[in-house]
């Protein structure tokens, strides 16, 4: 039930710039990080080069 945030356009005039900088900058560094990462979260062992794991699922770590 969260709400949608407000469009960036909406904070720029409400928002100090380097506030807005410091809220943007990690945002884009978890989206890249999310993106490089989703593709590794559809792979399983038949659309991948890698065998199954032999360890049990959530061993290891």
């Amino acid at each position: 039930m969260s709400a949608k945030p407000p469009p960036l356009d909406d904070l720029q005039g409400k928002i100090p710039a380097d506030a807005l900088e410091a809220i943007l900058s990690p945002v884009d560094s978890f989206e890249r990080r999310i993106a490089a990462l989703e593709p590794r979260l559809n792979r399983n062992s038949s659309n991948s080069s890698q065998p199954p794991s032999p360890e049990p699922h959530g061993a290891g770590g």
